[in-house]
């Protein structure tokens, strides 16, 4: 079996993510070996990411025992500037999964075909 890690499976979910005309969360479980496992797609025409329910986006890694979650989300703005909202949201997943003991990978987020690695720009996995 061809076992996937989460900094490849970056590109194709850069395409999905940046081809929708939505606000869009994917969640990617990671398992133990830090192989991608099932993903989870939230999306909304109307509402922010931050709208989502934290215990939502942690019912798939808990169910099926993820080590880690990689999000990949629909920037708020322009991708080369870093926006608040963003930041908070991935602040609060942060800490739920901590309290999960799920660790979160990295928040990747898109405009259009471009991307930005939260893990690299901040410190919030410090």
């Amino acid at each position: 079996m061809l076992s996937l890690k989460p900094e490849d499976a970056i590109t194709d979910l850069v395409k999905i993510v940046g081809g929708v005309d939505a606000e869009v969360v994917f969640v990617t479980c990671i398992d133990v070996n830090g192989d991608v496992g099932e993903s989870e797609c939230f999306a909304s025409n109307t509402q922010p990411k931050n709208a989502i329910p934290i215990d939502q986006l942690y019912y798939l890694p808990e169910q099926i025992g993820a080590s880690a979650v990689m999000l990949t989300s629909t920037s708020s703005g322009p991708i080369k500037k870093l926006h608040d909202c963003d930041v908070e949201f991935t602040r609060r997943v942060i800490e739920a999964g901590r309290k999960r003991g799920i660790a979160v990978w990295d928040h990747v987020l898109v405009a259009g075909d471009q991307f930005r690695s939260m893990s690299q720009c901040t410190d919030l996995w410090k």
